[in-house]
């Protein structure tokens, strides 16, 4: 009887240590964001987020190759359009790359990124035309900068998909 008693007055204090042994939900994964992509926009970026973790995600329901590619702008960029038409080192001083996926027609990728205060820039890299990524030679953030930067290089970003929004 004795051993009873005890065994129920331990009982909160064993049912807060099994809470406290459980994986933490939230603040490891990151929230997720979801992005369609056709020719030549996104659509479900919102305009602000909170700072934290996120998962950025994807959908391409257009006919050509697109990516989501997040850049971080520095305070003395007045939009991520004011960069057409700079130099790739030009356009490289006041952007930082924060994360991008690339997506086939039909297909959905995804990218984890940290996100501090500030703003920030969503862009399509991939020049028009292009049906498959893996068809679009050298494609890697560096490549890909040197392109969409390049004056006469016909993209997606200088037909107008790239989209701004601000974290706090």
């Amino acid at each position: 009887m004795a051993a009873m008693t005890v065994l129920r007055s331990l009982r909160p204090l064993l049912l807060i240590l099994v809470i406290l042994s459980l994986p933490a939900c939230g603040g490891a994964e990151g929230e997720p964001v979801s992005v369609t992509a056709r020719e030549y926009a996104f659509q479900g970026l919102p305009t602000a987020l909170e700072a934290g973790p996120f998962e950025f995600s994807i959908a391409n329901q257009g006919e050509e190759a697109h990516e989501l590619h997040i850049f971080k702008l520095a305070d003395d960029v007045g939009s991520i359009a004011d960069l057409q038409g700079k130099s790739q080192d030009e356009a490289m001083d006041v952007l930082t790359t924060v994360g991008m996926a690339v997506a086939n027609p039909g297909d959905e990728q995804s990218f984890d990124a940290e996100l501090e205060a500030g703003r920030y820039a969503a862009v399509c890299l991939i020049p028009v035309g292009t049906k498959q990524a893996d068809a679009h030679a050298g494609h890697n953030a560096e490549e890909m900068e040197d392109i969409v930067f390049d004056p006469n290089a016909d993209t997606h970003f200088r037909r107008g998909m790239y989209s701004e929004f601000s974290v706090s």
